[in-house]
């Protein structure tokens, strides 16, 4: 990355990701977070030689840079899909969705949403609950997926390369596909290998 860099003469951001698809609450992240770790990564990235241009306590221009912190980017990118025909608002309860994932399995078959609400024409009486989908891209408590608050990131940060873990790749489908939906040009996306031990870990 640091090489990469200064070949392309470009900046390295460091962002912090701490959404993932099962956060519920700001209350479950504030459990989640470890007092100090964001200073430990930037003091073991610089003793490293490998100190970012811009991240948490190092500012920069295309801030905040923990994910937690940049909700209302991802609501109102959401809702950008909602107004151009991409996503669409879905009113099934957590109930009916377990009697399909259930369903499903009981059947052997891979659990998936039925598209009910795909083509409903308009809001349900009252202030019911939704959360908006493409699959889902934000829950019903505002909160984004991992994969809209990533492409959302990425293009607010401008950011041109993206390196992860191989394990990551299985999602660049689903973000590329988002890209898309928001009529943006994606980055390079570059997987690589992990550094294992000798018990793969």
């Amino acid at each position: 990355m640091w090489s990469l860099r200064k070949h392309a003469r470009s900046r390295v951001i460091l962002a912090l990701q701490n959404l993932c698809q099962w956060t519920r609450s700001m209350s479950e992240i504030r459990s989640r977070v470890v007092p100090g770790a964001a200073e430990r990564i930037v003091d073991t990235l610089r003793w490293a030689g490998l100190c970012p241009d811009e991240g948490p306590g190092l500012g920069g221009s295309v801030g905040p840079y923990v994910q937690s912190q940049r909700l209302k980017f991802y609501q109102e990118h959401a809702h950008r899909l909602l107004e151009t025909g991409h996503a669409y608002r879905c009113y099934c309860s957590e109930a009916r969705l377990e009697i399909l994932r259930k369903n499903a399995l009981r059947n052997q078959e891979m659990p998936r949403y039925d598209n009910r609400c795909r083509s409903l024409e308009k809001s349900p009486p009252g202030n019911q609950p939704y959360v908006i989908r493409l699959k889902v891209i934000l829950k019903s408590d505002g909160f984004p997926t991992y994969h809209l608050a990533c492409v959302v990131d990425d293009r607010l940060m401008k950011v041109t390369d993206v390196l992860r873990g191989v394990e990551w790749q299985v999602s660049t489908p689903k973000h590329l596909m988002l890209y898309s939906a928001l009529g943006w040009e994606p980055p390079r996306f570059w997987h690589l290998p992990l550094l294992l031990n000798k018990c793969v870990h």
